[in-house]
């Protein structure tokens, strides 16, 4: 089994952790152990995000993505969740739409 890790942000660390397990069991049909550390926004600043995957940014604070972009340049990709993804947890469409792009060798 793969492991993959990824920095999930949103204003408290609370509703985006919720998200998130719906993310692992989704990562688990492409044999994937998804490791997503939940955090607040502002941690993405005191962090350092070389070991992951990708940055997710949850919809209520999407406005800090510009910012962390410019923070990480290339190094990692910060996807914004969309609002609708988020607000009905499917795990699935967001491990494909925001994860599963930046996996090398997976199918």
């Amino acid at each position: 089994m793969k492991e993959v890790r990824v920095f999930a942000a949103c204003a408290l660390g609370q509703s985006i952790s919720f998200f998130t397990k719906n993310l692992i069991k989704a990562a688990l049909k492409y044999d994937i152990d998804l490791k997503i550390d939940t955090n607040t926004v502002d941690e993405v600043y005191t962090t350092d995000l070389s070991d992951y995957v990708v940055v997710l940014v949850a919809p209520q604070v999407r406005w800090h993505a510009k910012r962390i972009r410019e923070m990480v340049g290339d190094k990692v990709p910060v996807e914004e969740i969309s609002g609708t993804i988020f607000a009905i947890m499917d795990g699935e469409k967001g491990f494909d739409e925001y994860i599963l792009p930046h996996l090398k060798d997976v199918k």
